[in-house]
């Protein structure tokens, strides 16, 4: 049996997040200098700072990646850092504060009826920005 890994996590890279060419969110990437599991955290722009009440970094589970949700109705949007995978099912807080679930089934483009939803891998697109909108 293989022994866990006491990661050693320093910081690797950044993706911004843009919603029609404005800022609103960048994601730090940290990675594990010993495995490279990678590890990310959302910051929000322009929303006051709130801390979560956990410490540290959460680990990406087993055959997950990290990826951007936006959920967009009208011109109403949020977003949030999950790890899932394609295909997969995905229980998620969506607009209007609503608990859904959704099937994980193409990233980077809208997909749904009502509610739009897009994921956005994050190790994709790494050093760069991504208007989320388009």
């Amino acid at each position: 049996m293989s022994k866990k890994c006491e990661h050693v996590i320093t910081y690797y890279n950044a993706v911004n997040f843009l919603n029609k060419g404005e800022i609103v969110a960048v994601v730090d990437v940290y990675h594990c200098r010993i495995c490279k599991k990678l590890f990310a955290d959302l910051r929000r722009i322009g929303i006051p700072f709130v801390l979560e009440p956990k410490l540290g970094f959460e680990e990406l589970e087993e055959g997950n990646d990290w990826f951007l949700l936006v959920c967009y109705y009208g011109e109403k949007y949020i977003y949030n850092l999950v790890q899932t995978e394609i295909g997969k099912k995905l229980k998620h807080t969506c607009i209007g504060g609503i608990e859904k679930e959704i099937e994980c089934l193409e990233e980077d483009n809208f997909y749904g009826n009502e509610i739009k939803h897009k994921l956005i891998r994050i190790r994709k697109y790494l050093g760069k920005a991504v208007d989320f909108y388009y």
